[in-house]
């Protein structure tokens, strides 16, 4: 132990030293001693700052005992009082908690860290006044977090695995010394490389936001202590008694007004080990396993000349590798041209580095280059191998940063459905009454009604008003809120910001949804998949925050999702395999796995068949959801019923993206789509369908134009019902004779 040391900051990004505030000089006890974990807490009632703490002798851990210190200021010198085990228990790894009424908690790890004790502290919070609650008894659990949101009590933890990351759990209660639920996963199996440290409560002017604080300790890869990192996260609560987090690159925080928010290249880029196929190494070059790079697996060289060259199709890449004191220069080339050299020597190592990102380039194949440059640093003293470098990882971006979608990508005289990515199910006017102002925007099934049907309006600064073709009302954030979970919902034409909103392209065939006044995107509340509340949430990056604008112009227009797996148990589907993820995490898809090569004609195996139904003449028009990339995996075969196939050659393009494919006039029965495998490696998740009435004036989708309709046409005659302003796009704004004459042509045709 040499010191606890206090730093500060008003926005938890920049960050000023103040001081040393416990130290080895302290108290005789601290001068040949650890200590782990401080954590203060602010008495209200002396007015002092009190730090806890878990104290061990300097060359072991057989004290286990808690340790206090006070101070009037948070940054002054601390007053040691001294260590001692609590009501004789032992104590390690431990946290503090003040609740709404004062009172100070006391939480550690005891009984050799099988069991978890929380102690309420004495009113001056340099006690403890006795043990209220032991939790999880021989569950081995360490690093304990402990917080309160909306009247829940919540502990993270971590399993006891020394400095090597775990899985973190988290349980909760409704009383501190009432009964805990069991432990719960929290993160991924490693925690995302972190063992948790604290969570933060950031309460502000909009919302209250935690933050998950965890360690990445240095030890659990060979390394000093010193050379330890903080990961900060996000947590998220599905439910008032369940969390979540994520892994982001980034995340942001507005400290004023407490949004916190995770910001990732997300599946734009694609992390690729060292023994990926797509690296290719000249001679010379050795593999280590088992040490703290990606993986666990990294390539090593110290020959002048040699190189790994990483073959990509996108647009950006970048290098991982490390820096240590006995490792010399990279040279960087792009598409074979020199961009610069690296000099991986460090003082102390650091592993898993990004080390050179390349400039946006166009879309397309190339290669990353990191070649042995055959030189070091002076201060390189390895006397062997002093030019060595280490290729750990590469990555790739296939697709830009979403941008704001232009108005000019919706047609100001079409009508849209607005479909949600995670459950298929449409944004639909909920209530009996369905022209109410403030009724609640929800999903549903689709049911080809006009509450289901929206049309967009530009504005002058780009933005659009979703305007309901049932009631005419506006997409809008109930009461202008600017919160996390407020209600979408339609109001009357107020011109407020509230009902301007921004579509983000995802390159997907998706947008987000982005409300001008909140800054925040429409989502389906709690990722449900059943008929749920839309609401407004901070940028997530899930399913359910992803929307595909169909256009719907008549009534009685279809869509109809088929998930390519359905095929699975066709005889002719092999070499076609199902694989667990696509779109979205938790789904499936279909691929021909690598290896199986390209087939010119129609194979013989290899084909996937998908029936449906139609009950009248229909124009049907067919889209993919496709994985495509490179060259030689972009394409299949495809036809309906028993025409000639067609190749379908997709962009080459490692994301899920919607193509489509064809717009067919088809008579009432059964039909039959196949798609047959022309080049392996091309992956399919879903087909759309989008089945319309034929011919444009059958309004009642009865399949012949009769009576029925020209009676609908003459109660909405001269009236701006778009559902029957039905002349060649754009309409006129109006059914009138155009829409007359057009029925007089299809009269029981």
């Amino acid at each position: 132990f040499y010191a606890v040391s206090c730093y500060r900051s008003k926005d938890l990004r920049t960050w000023e030293f103040r001081n040393h505030v416990l130290m080895q000089t302290s108290d005789a006890e601290l001068e040949f001693a650890k200590i782990e974990r401080p954590k203060v807490i602010h008495n209200a009632s002396t007015g002092k700052y009190v730090m806890w703490m878990h104290k061990e002798y300097g060359d072991n851990y057989n004290e286990a005992r808690a340790a206090v210190a006070w101070c009037d200021t948070v940054d002054g010198d601390y007053t040691y009082t001294g260590s001692f085990r609590p009501e004789g228990y032992m104590s390690r790894d431990c946290t503090l908690f003040v609740d709404d009424d004062g009172t100070g908690y006391f939480i550690s790890a005891a009984n050799d860290n099988k069991d978890l004790h929380i102690y309420e502290l004495t009113a001056d919070y340099l006690g403890v006044v006795s043990r209220v609650k032991k939790l999880w008894t021989s569950g081995w659990r360490e690093a304990p977090c402990m917080f309160k949101r909306n009247g829940v009590y919540f502990i993270v933890t971590s399993g006891a695995t020394g400095w090597s990351p775990n899985q973190a759990k988290y349980g909760y209660s409704t009383s501190i010394a009432g009964n805990w639920s069991g432990l719960q996963d929290l993160g991924d199996s490693t925690t995302y490389n972190t063992q948790s440290h604290y969570v933060l409560t950031i309460n502000g002017s909009l919302e209250t936001s935690y933050m998950y604080m965890g360690d990445r300790w240095a030890r659990a890869w060979g390394d000093y202590t010193d050379n330890s990192l903080y990961v900060w996260l996000p947590l998220e609560f599905p439910t008032s008694t369940s969390m979540t987090m994520s892994d982001y690159d980034v995340i942001s925080i507005d400290v004023e007004t407490g949004e916190l928010s995770g910001i990732s290249s997300g599946d734009a880029w694609v992390k690729i080990d060292d023994d990926d196929a797509s690296i290719s190494y000249s001679a010379g070059w050795g593999t280590w396993e088992g040490n703290p790079g990606y993986n666990g697996t990294e390539h090593y060289n110290a020959t002048a000349g040699e190189q790994a060259t990483f073959s990509f199709t996108g647009i950006k890449a970048r290098y991982y590798g490390f820096k240590r004191p006995d490792l010399g220069y990279a040279d960087i080339l792009v598409d074979s041209i020199l961009q610069t050299s690296i000099d991986c020597y460090n003082s102390s190592n650091t592993y898993n580095v990004l080390l050179y990102e390349t400039a946006e380039l166009s879309h397309g194949s190339h290669t990353l280059i990191v070649r042995v440059a055959g030189t070091h640093n002076p201060a390189n003293t390895e006397p062997t191998y002093p030019d060595e470098i280490i290729v750990d990882a590469f990555a790739s971006s296939s697709t830009p940063s979403p941008s704001e979608t232009s108005f000019s990508d919706l047609d100001p005289n079409a009508v849209y459905r607005i479909v949600n990515r995670n459950s298929s199910k449409v944004l639909t006017i909920a209530g009996a009454d369905k022209n109410a102002p403030d009724a609640s925007i929800q999903q549903y099934t689709y049911a080809d009604q006009n509450y289901q049907k929206w049309q967009a309006e530009s504005k002058p600064d780009g933005s659009v008003e979703m305007i309901s073709v049932h009631s005419g009302k506006r997409f809008d954030v109930s009461g202008q809120s600017t919160s996390n979970g407020a209600l979408i919902v339609q109001q009357n034409d107020s011109g407020n910001a509230s009902q301007q909103w921004n579509l983000l392209d995802q390159e997907t065939g998706y947008v987000t949804i982005k409300n001008s006044n909140s800054q925040k995107f429409i989502e389906i509340n709690g990722e449900s998949m059943d008929d749920a509340q839309a609401v407004q949430y901070y940028d997530t990056g899930k399913g359910n925050q992803q929307w595909m604008f169909l256009e719907d112009a008549l009534s009685g227009t279809e869509t109809v999702f088929i998930e390519a797996e359905s095929a699975s148990a066709q005889g002719s589907f092999s070499p076609f395999t199902v694989l667990s993820g696509g779109a979205l995490a938790d789904g499936q898809y279909i691929v021909v796995p690598n290896g199986n090569g390209e087939q010119t004609a129609v194979p013989s195996t290899g084909i996937s068949e998908y029936t449906f139904d139609l009950d009248i003449h229909s124009v049907v028009e067919v889209w993919l959801l496709t994985n495509s990339t490179g060259v030689n995996d972009n394409s299949f075969q495809i036809r309906m019923d028993t025409e000639s196939y067609q190749w379908l050659s997709l962009q080459e393009n490692p994301r899920w993206v919607w193509t489509g494919w064809a717009r067919k006039d088809l008579a009432s029965g059964t039909h039959t789509l196949s798609i047959a495998w022309r080049e392996d490696g091309t992956s399919l998740d879903k087909i759309c369908l989008r089945i319309s009435p034929d011919p444009l004036t059958d309004f009642n989708a009865t399949g012949r134009v009769d009576f029925q309709d020209f009676g609908l046409l003459a109660s909405y005659w001269l009236s701006s019902d778009p559902t029957y302003d039905v002349t060649p796009s754009p309409g006129d704004g109006l059914v009138g004779m155009q829409e007359l004459l057009l029925m007089a042509t299809e009269w029981l045709d």
